[in-house]
């Protein structure tokens, strides 16, 4: 019982050790050891999920995506430049998947998902929300697709303009002008002045 309690009590501390970890010595402690890789793929499954579904708008083929994504980077661990982020990485890998894939398959990016904007439930704010939440992503499907994908990757994935020009290839002072001209055609569209989400 007592051997039991330590081996419990040692991989609870190895759990807390990786958990600990940047992403990118987890993924180049991978080469190593699987459960480091199984982290990384915990900690990000949701966020490139997302952005593949938002990008190709089928839920079915945005898992399959996001496994193929998840298997190259398995595969190219030997290839990642540490001196960059880990995020830039996997998410230049996602676009170009997604992009492939709508070529593929020339398929319109169907509508965006509601999601909730504030936590405490009340009937009247879950309809105000539910409002505003169809307001904003009804005004974001009819932006141009590279508004559209730009403003997703800033508000929905939250990455820094430095992140997003790597990802798609972009001028940093592009990526800031696409996202300011997407704001304010946000914001004339909800009828917003100021030009904020």
């Amino acid at each position: 019982m007592y051997t039991i309690f330590l081996k419990t009590l040692q991989e609870g501390f190895r759990i807390m050790i990786w958990n600990e970890k940047k992403d990118e010595e987890l993924l180049l402690s991978s080469l190593s050891n699987e459960s480091a890789f199984s982290l990384l793929v915990e900690r990000w499954w949701k966020k490139i999920y997302s952005f593949i579904f938002f990008k190709i708008g089928s839920g079915d083929e945005a898992k399959e995506l996001t496994q193929e994504v998840f298997l190259k980077v398995y595969l190219n661990i030997e290839n990642f430049n540490p001196s960059y982020k880990f995020s830039t990485w996997i998410y230049k890998i996602a676009q170009n998947l997604s992009i492939d894939f709508l070529r593929k398959k020339h398929m319109v990016i169907t509508e965006l998902t509601n999601q909730s904007l504030i936590t405490k439930k009340t009937p009247l704010t879950e309809i105000i929300v539910e409002e505003k939440n169809k307001e904003i992503w009804d005004a974001i499907e009819k932006l141009p697709e590279d508004l559209k994908e730009i403003i997703l990757l800033r508000h929905q994935e939250e990455l820094s303009y430095e992140e997003i020009s790597e990802i798609l290839n972009l001028k940093l002072g592009t990526v800031k002008n696409r996202i300011f001209k997407a704001r304010k055609l946000l914001a004339e569209m909800i009828g917003e002045e100021d030009g904020k989400m």
